[in-house]
């Protein structure tokens, strides 16, 4: 299959990562993958055995999937509606649920009626199947750990808090908690 990500940038971001390791796994499957951002640069600073090419291109590409990733404002709503892909997927990242997202971005009411959906959690997931009327809510989280990289030590001994962050003190990453605690 010809699979492609539609993102807003390449820089070290979690949400990168995540498209870029989905990219890894599908490629070692045998898909053919592609990257279509702004800067059309190679990822340098993870492993990516995904095509990059710049978003400007997209349009000349028969893809099996599209996955848009990124916030879809009137310029990745355009190039997603014009893309040329059997089927167009939008995936929700990293949005807070105490605003309303559809007032924040009315793009998303015409993605929700139109696109297939999905997340990069499962908790993302459940909120589309409780907020919005779509049918075509897919059931795959686009995230989580790579349990190759980061997973527990074996056999340490801990003393009595053992506490792993990011330093992104948004809310709902934990963050306030954490500085709260200490």
């Amino acid at each position: 299959m010809k699979i492609g990500f539609l993102i807003s940038g390449i820089g070290i971001f979690g949400s990168v990562r995540e498209v870029v390791e989905n990219c890894n796994v599908l490629a070692d499957l045998g898909n053919e993958c592609f990257i279509f951002n702004p800067e059309a640069e190679k990822i340098t600073w993870i492993e990516c055995k995904a095509k990059i090419v710049h978003e400007s291109k997209l349009h000349l590409y028969d893809l099996d999937v599209l996955i848009l990733t990124t916030s879809p404002n009137d310029h990745y709503l355009h190039l997603f509606k014009h893309a040329k892909a059997d089927k167009k997927v939008f995936c929700f990242m990293g949005f807070d649920p105490k605003f309303n997202i559809f007032e924040l971005n009315p793009n998303l009411k015409y993605i929700v009626e139109n696109y297939y959906l999905t997340a990069d959690s499962f908790w993302q997931i459940d909120w589309l199947k409780e907020n919005t009327k779509s049918d075509k809510i897919l059931n795959c989280q686009l995230g989580g750990i790579n349990l190759e990289m980061f997973r527990p030590l074996d056999n340490k001994e801990y003393g009595d808090v053992v506490i792993g962050w990011s330093g992104d003190m948004r809310k709902r990453k934990g963050g306030i908690t954490l500085y709260n605690y200490f």
